[in-house]
Order: structure tokens, then C-alpha cells, then sequence
């Protein structure tokens, strides 16, 4: 349905995301966003440039340009410091320390607070409309055109608005966003979320900014506003002008930005250029090495400046021709290396950190272990839980980690799966377990749920991951595997809590 109007359907084989796009935003809007090349810097001069800033008291210093030209996107788990660094360079709120400053004409004018932002063509879109976007007392006309009304005024002292060189302006940047509205006069808030969001970015464009600095601007936007989001802001980085773009939906920097920079802990912990790889930003914003693939993998063990490498477990050493086996560090204390958060804790009574998981948890024993944990960051609504194992044999030709156990939609308040959940009446009301990788496999007697470590070669680690997510449930197919299961769970994820522990190799041959 587009505009109260079936305009298609689909049969299974015609079903792509190009499809679906074109269809709900019309062939026009897909294909002009799809055609537009990525924006690209039109000089050397920097418009915006931060030195020595930080935006928390213990984070490090982040150095930050910005060129003509460039869309920038910034991105990390909630709570990282992305959202605070943003406001500070629109002005909004201060740094700790550090200098801004916009580069103008080759000179460098300070920038310290809202005002020298505003006097330095900084403008500010907010995601959060109600608190720091609308004027719910207001018209739509008023909402979109307050900023400019000084640049229209008339009548000398009197201050006179000029509706006469305003309703132009407003006209324009509400169809360039195609807002949907009954009479301009109407409040903001007879408008959809949707809509109002719209006017808020019309309002930015209206304020002709030379920085756009946008917070989340697309949340609560339909598909097709997004593509003409998308298609405004090339068009105004390809007039010399520049975007700061902050959003959690990794999809959204894919077709649109110059660059991407990752902020964990308060500062910048890495940089990304096109051709994009959401795996790695996932990984990145998690503090896990790059070529890890998805939830499970170890933590970042590349120290500083250390290139990311393939891990040793997919080129295994060979001796005629059969993976020998390779030595496992235990660990003698329970670390958390995943968790921006450090109270947020994922333990096994069981199983400690770093030892060997129990035979009655392991192989043909169907028998999932109690998990408990603490200390959720702030905004958790709901939980996942990825039990995983990285260290399949390269004889496998597995291209990821092996699943042993996914578990969605756990319940905010739950804090604990007791032993035997898996497949039973005690596993927590709400939460949905999917196929484990046996099934993959095509081992018989395996489903949903729970299916014990059983490594066919040496000693594998399993890592126990429990993310913690802003939303209250994930939607997901039935059938659903640790691909589907990682895509819909990570852009969500606030935070993670891990531990590891070992097994192998198996007593048992695999069923045929």
C-alpha cells in the first residue's frame, strides 16, 4: 500500500529489497537514490575542525575534521559518548575541554555554545522531536519558518513577519520532504510523528547551514522520507557544504557517507571508508577485532596499532592431513570484555570462566545450564542470549561461528534461565528459542534450542554472550538462524556480557 493505493504484490522469487523499496516509495524516489554517487570531498580546507576534544572527564582526546563536501556518520552502542559529541559540536552543550572551531574564508571563528554555532552556520536536527525539536503550541508554518524569521522580517522596528517571502520558502522545503499536511496552519502535533520530523529537518534546510549536524534524524521517518533524507543531504554535500550524520542503523551510512568513525568509551575507536563492511562497524562498536563475525567471537585482541587477523582456529596447523590441535588458555577469573557497562555480569554456578563445561550440559545431553546475571545498563527493555562456538574445523567450510543456543525476547525483569529451560515449560514466558547449527547440519534428533558442545576434533571454546537491547522484541522467522538471528539483534544491542569456557574434544562420534 502506498498513499491508501495497492501498487503491486509480489511472488516469492520477485521478493528483493530493491523491490520492496521501489514499492512503497515509487520507482522514481528508489532509483534516484540508488543512481546518486557517494559524496566526496571538494577541498582540502577543513569547514569544521575539533582539537584536544573530549566530551567525558576520562575519555581520550578525539581530533576531528570536517571538509567540504563530506557526510560524515558517526555511529556506537548507546551511551558511548556519539550523541554527546554531536550536541557539543551544534553548540548544544559544552565539552570538557578542547577547541571548536568552523573554518570560514580561511579564518577560524570559535565556536562555544549555541549562539557562535547559529552566527557560524551550524544547524542541529535532534531525533528526540518532543524534547528538542517541536513547539507543540505552535502551527507547522510557524515550527518550520520561526529560525528565518529575522532574515523575512519587515517594517523597520516593528518587526513585521513577511509571509508574503516566507510561504515561498515554506513551500519549498516541505515538498523537497514531501510532509504530509492539512492546512500549514494546523498545530505540529495534528501531524504524524513521521511528519513532525520531517518539518524539523525542512527547517534545518531553511536556515541554509553550511554544517548540518543531525542526531538520529530518520528516526520514526517512513521508507521514502528517508530516500529523499538521503537524496537532500547528497545534494546539499555536493554544493560545498558538509554533514555530521550520527544514527544507529548501520544501513542507513551504506549508500550516504564519505566516512564513518565508531565511538566507544567517549572517543573515536575507529574510522571506516567505503565500501562499507557492517560487520566490521558491528565488531568495531562492540571493542571486537575486525574479521570477527558475529556474536560470539572473542573480544579485541589486536593491541594498539595491531592489524586484525584471521583467526588461528580457521587455518589450522595440519599433519596428514588431519587439524592438530591447538593449545587453549584458560582463564583463572571472570573477565566481562564485551560490556561498555562493567555491572553488567553473565554468569554459569556451573560453569566458571575459562574451565571445562560438564559433561551433562555437553554432546547427546540435551540439558541447557542455569545462567543468571546483574547490572544491566540503563534503557535495557529486553534480552538475547548467544550461545557459540568459533572454533569449527576449516574442513567444515563454515563461513561463521557454530550457534548452540539463540534465545530472543527474554523479558526486561528476568534475570536468570535455570537449568533445563531449553525446550521445557521453565524457560521464561515470552522468550522464543530458534535453531541451533545441528539443524544446519542436519544432525538428527536436533531442533530448537539448546544443543550441547560437541567438537569432533580438539578442545573448542564456547562463548556465552547475553546482549542487552533497546527494544522490547526482535522480530524473527521461525526458522531462523545465528545469521538472521545477528542481523536483527545487533543494531538494537545496547551492551553485551560475555564469559568463555571449553570442551573437547567430544567422547562420542556425531550421529550420522
Amino acid at each position: 500500500m502506498r498513499d491508501g493505493v495497492d501498487v503491486g504484490r509480489l511472488a516469492k522469487e520477485e521478493i528483493t529489497e530493491a523491490r520492496i523499496l521501489e514499492l512503497i516509495a515509487g520507482a522514481e524516489r528508489s532509483g534516484t537514490n540508488r543512481d546518486q554517487p557517494l559524496p566526496t570531498r571538494r577541498g582540502d580546507r577543513p569547514v569544521l575542525r575539533a582539537t584536544d576534544f573530549r566530551v567525558w572527564s576520562d575519555a581520550a582526546p578525539v581530533r576531528f575534521t570536517v571538509y567540504p563536501g563530506e557526510v560524515v556518520g558517526i555511529t556506537g552502542l548507546d551511551g558511548q559518548g556519539q550523541a554527546d559529541f554531536v550536541r557539543c559540536i551544534a553548540g548544544i552543550q559544552s565539552p570538557i575541554a578542547g577547541r571548536l572551531v568552523v573554518v570560514n574564508d580561511g579564518k577560524a571563528s570559535e565556536v562555544t555554545d549555541l549562539a557562535s554555532a547559529r552566527r557560524n552556520n551550524i544547524s542541529y536536527v535532534s531525533g528526540d522531536r518532543k524534547k528538542e525539536g517541536t513547539f507543540p503550541n505552535l502551527s507547522i508554518y510557524e515550527n518550520l519558518l520561526l529560525p528565518v524569521y529575522r532574515e523575512f522580517r519587515s517594517g523597520g522596528v516593528l518587526n513585521f513577519i513577511n509571509r508574503t517571502k516566507l510561504t515561498p520558502v515554506f513551500e519549498w522545503e516541505s515538498s523537497k520532504l514531501a510532509v504530509k499536511m492539512g492546512s500549514p496552519e494546523n498545530l505540529i502535533t495534528s501531524l504524524s510523528g513521521g511528519n513532525q520530523q520531517k518539518v524539523l529537518i525542512a527547517r534545518a534546510f531553511a536556515e541554509k547551514p553550511v554544517v548540518l549536524v543531525l542526531n538520529d534524524p530518520a528516526r520514526g521517518i517512513d521508507v521514502g522520507a528517508k530516500l529523499d533524507l538521503y537524496r537532500n543531504l547528497k545534494e546539499f554535500a555536493a554544493r560545498g557544504n558538509a554533514v555530521v550524520f550520527l544514527s544507529s542503523e548501520l544501513e542507513e551510512f551504506l549508500n550516504l557517507c564519505t566516512r564513518v568513525h565508531v565511538f566507544r568509551n567517549g572517543a573515536i575507536s575507529a574510522d571506516f571508508e567505503p565500501p562499507f563492511d557492517g560487520h566490521a562497524i558491528l565488531n568495531a562498536m562492540f571493542g571486537r577485532r575486525a574479521t570477527a563475525r558475529l556474536p560470539g567471537e572473542a573480544a579485541n585482541e589486536n593491541g594498539p596499532g595491531k592489524p586484525a587477523t584471521v583467526a588461528e582456529s580457521h587455518n589450522p596447523r595440519l599433519e596428514q592431513g588431519r587439524p592438530v590441535p591447538r593449545p587453549v588458555t584458560l582463564l583463572n577469573k571472570e573477565v566481562n570484555h564485551m560490556a561498555a557497562t562493567p555491572s553488567f555480569m553473565l554468569s554459569c554456578p556451573d560453569i566458571a570462566p575459562g574451565s571445562v563445561i560438564p559433561d551433562r550440559f555437553t554432546e547427546d545431553n540435551r540439558l541447557s545450564p542455569r545462567l543468571v546475571w546483574s547490572g544491566p545498563p540503563e534503557g535495557t527493555r529486553s534480552f538475547a542470549l548467544a550461545v557459540t562456538d568459533p572454533d569449527l574445523p576449516e574442513a567444515f567450510n563454515f563461513p561463521r561461528s557454530f550457534a548452540h543456543w539463540l534465545v530472543a525476547n527474554i523479558p526486561v525483569e528476568v534475570r536468570e534461565l535455570p537449568e533445563g529451560a531449553s525446550g521445557s515449560l521453565r524457560l521464561t514466558h515470552g522468550a522464543a528459542e530458534f535453531n541451533s547449527d545441528f539443524v544446519t547440519f542436519k544432525i538428527p534428533g536436533f531442533g530448537k534450542g539448546y544443543g550441547g558442545p560437541w567438537p569432533p576434533d580438539r578442545a573448542h571454546r564456547y562463548f556465552f554472550t547475553l546482549y542487552a537491547l533497546k527494544a522490547d522484541k526482535v522480530e524473527l522467522p521461525a526458522d531462523a538462524d545465528l545469521g538472521a538471528f545477528a542481523a536483527a539483534v545487533m543494531p538494537v544491542a545496547i551492551d553485551a556480557a560475555s564469559f568463555v569456557a571449553v570442551y573437547g574434544p567430544a567422547k562420542k562420534s556425531l550421529p550420522a
